[in-house]
Order: structure tokens, then sequence, then C-alpha cells
């Protein structure tokens, strides 16, 4: 989905309160690239394998100007940007600082 789309699907998780919880969000870059790892001789792609293969570009909360924002590239390893008309994945996060107040 095209970039705005993504705020519009995260968003939606929110009004759902997908999970149980309301505080979802794209992550920034430095979170994403957090989760590429080296590929091994280029067999494989640059992500775990806990996580779908399939969702390789993934859009970040990081804009680059007006019309483009930052992404990931799970598959090659590298951090890229792209007009917000294209299309990548999405892999929305949870802020999760909820505190119990007794």
């Amino acid at each position: 989905i095209g970039w705005h789309e993504a705020l519009n699907y995260v968003e939606r998780l929110n009004r759902k309160a997908f999970g149980g919880r309301n505080q979802w969000r794209l992550p920034t870059v430095s979170e994403l690239a957090t989760l590429l790892r080296p590929s091994l001789q280029g067999r494989e792609t640059c992500i775990e394998p806990c996580f779908a293969q399939t969702q390789r570009r993934l859009w970040s909360a990081d804009r680059k100007s007006y019309h483009a924002a930052w992404l990931v590239s799970a598959d090659l390893g590298f951090v890229a940007w792209q007009q917000t008309l294209g299309r990548n994945w999405v892999r929305a996060i949870c802020d999760d600082a909820q505190v119990a107040i007794s």
C-alpha cells in the first residue's frame, strides 16, 4: 500500500483497538533497521525467518520530503526512500505504555 494508506491502516488499528491496544504506529527507520541481520552468502533474506518473507519492503514513519518517505528493504538489508505513492508493506508496532494506577 502507499505511505498515506499505511498511516490510515494504523489509524484503523487504533480505532478498533486491535489486540486490545490503541497505541499502534508505523516504526521509525531506526526501529525497522533493528530487524535486519546480515544475509548468509546471499541465500537468505536479511530478516529473521519468523517474519513473513514476502513482505520485503516496509514503510517507516519517517518522511524524506513532502512526497517521499523512508523504507527498509528486508530482503536486501538496506534503507532507502520512495515516493509516498509507491507500494510497500506495513509492519505496525505498538507502544504499550499503559501504567496501572493503584
